[in-house]
């Protein structure tokens, strides 16, 4: 029987402190390589998706603020595609992640630059690509379900990483959390202390894309 921590702990209202202790412990720990659990189940639930869109709030937590910065947008996946967040304000009006470039179109001009995806990003495509077999050269994977509400950590091998001048940026956590077959919060935290927390809102999967919602999210 897998052990199912009480439900204070799925609660993403704060930084992911408590979430931490809850899931990454070795009692929840799991390897890919057991072709038969209740991951490869959910894994084999989220490859058949075409297409995602949602509402999302986002909160980002910085180590000098008391209070977090939230964001609204609509969000889509599109598999093969990229990853699209399309904000209601802030100075990025769009942004695309696709492979290792960062597509951003900026909220006052719709000026369009590419990037090298940085490291508040880097897992960001992968993780609504449910790509764990990817994701675990860098992380340990942890899960846990009960009924159809599921919890799924990963957490960085490495204790510490170095990012540009040695500071420490890259990733070191990521919390997601979901219910059936649908992904409804993600939470990462960076080692230098930043946090970010999606939550998606009235998610739709779909078969298919239109040229509509692919030229909106996806413009080119």
């Amino acid at each position: 029987m897998i052990k199912w921590l009480p439900l204070l702990f799925l609660c993403l209202s704060s930084p992911l402190y408590s979430i931490d202790t809850a899931i990454f412990d070795d009692s929840f720990r799991v390897e890919l390589v057991e072709k038969s659990s209740p991951l490869q189940e959910l894994l084999a639930l989220f490859s058949t998706r075409r297409c995602v869109e949602s509402g999302f709030t986002e909160e980002r937590y910085f180590a000098f603020r008391k209070e977090p910065v939230r964001l609204r947008g609509t969000l889509c996946y599109i598999t093969g595609v990229g990853l699209s967040l399309l904000y209601e304000e802030g100075d990025s009006r769009l942004l695309i992640f696709k492979g290792t470039e960062l597509i951003r179109y900026a909220a006052a001009d719709n000026e369009r630059s590419v990037y090298p995806v940085d490291a508040d990003h880097a897992y960001l495509e992968s993780v609504m690509a449910f790509n764990l077999p990817a994701l675990e050269n860098d992380f340990n994977v942890y899960f846990q379900t009960e009924d159809d509400q599921w919890l799924l950590g990963l957490q960085r091998r490495e204790k510490v990483v170095r990012g540009a001048k040695g500071k420490n940026i890259a990733v070191t956590s990521i919390v997601l959390q979901g219910k059936g077959s649908l992904l409804h919060t993600i939470a990462i935290r960076n080692a230098n202390g930043f946090e970010r927390v999606i939550r998606m809102e009235g998610v739709s999967v779909m078969d298919s894309v239109s040229n509509t919602l692919k030229q909106r999210y996806f413009p080119e």
